[in-house]
């Protein structure tokens, strides 16, 4: 999907449910911080939507089966 058709919010979103927050997925493909907030608000940086574009085209499972559930960090 173009990252032009989508809402800032649903691009936030997306991301927020493969890493957790902006700044730990910011963390993992060593961005600037707020780069992902900057390229929501039009402020264009190609290596960011890169980024974004990488991991929004991943269905969501392929994170969820990486990370533990929360049954999982309470034993």
């Amino acid at each position: 999907m173009d990252l032009a058709e989508m809402h800032p919010h649903d691009i936030k979103a997306e991301i927020r449910k493969r890493y957790g927050s902006l700044a730990a997925f910011e963390r993992a493909f060593k961005l600037p911080a707020k780069s992902v907030t900057d390229v929501c608000r039009e402020r264009t940086s190609s290596r960011v939507e890169q980024a974004i574009k990488s991991v929004i085209s991943r269905p969501v499972s392929e994170f969820s089966a990486q990370r533990p559930t929360m049954m999982e960090n309470a034993e």
